[in-house]
């Protein structure tokens, strides 16, 4: 089995997934940004093959390094980042070389909030009423309808961050009229306990 390891240097803890693979027997074929020393010492040990690229935003390099590994080694099993921020990517690579997993027909279900809710929906699992707005209008009528507290995120962003609690009208329409022009996924607030 090839599996291919997107950027597993970063973050540094990400190396333990490329010992998993070996582990398990599989080829852990590495495409990375750093010089193949200067990576950490465990990594080094657990991969089966290197290749750098320049720029890991450069998607032809990308793509080279696939069909390199491809030509060596025969079919790609697997490319994996574990890494969000690299999702369009993963999910473009793996459409394009016909690798199994996410596909970038059906990347938005992945990262954007809004495009989950259908999925939670079509499952029966219950989750916060929200919908993506527009505009500080748009964002106080839904606020009513909710009620406060509400909660503002960006439709698309990577896990908890630039998350706010609203617990006003008047605190959610300054929000809105800073940050004019970014749509965000607004929701109503839940209160639990996480077990």
């Amino acid at each position: 089995m090839n599996i291919v390891l997107f950027s597993p240097h970063f973050p540094s803890n990400f190396r333990h997934f490329v010992r998993a693979v070996q582990a398990v027997g599989a080829r852990a074929l590495v495409i990375a940004d750093h010089e193949q020393q200067d990576l950490h010492p465990e990594l080094q040990a657990a991969l089966s093959d290197y290749y750098k690229v320049q720029d890991l935003h450069d998607y032809n390099a990308v793509l080279r390094a696939c069909g390199s590994f491809t030509s060596q080694y025969g079919t790609i099993d697997c490319f994996e980042s574990h890494n969000e921020y690299w999702l369009e990517q993963d999910a473009r690579i793996r459409t394009d070389c016909n690798i199994p997993g996410v596909k970038t027909a059906e990347i938005d279900f992945y990262k954007k909030k809004s495009r989950m809710k259908e999925k939670f929906h079509q499952a029966g699992v219950r989750y916060p009423r929200g919908k993506v707005v527009y505009s500080a209008e748009e964002a106080l009528a839904w606020g009513e309808e909710l009620g406060y507290p509400v909660v503002v995120k960006p439709d698309t962003g990577v896990g908890a961050s630039q998350t706010w609690r609203m617990d006003s009208a008047p605190t959610l329409e300054v929000f809105f009229r800073q940050h004019e022009g970014n749509p965000c996924i607004m929701e109503e607030f839940i209160q639990g306990e996480i077990s």
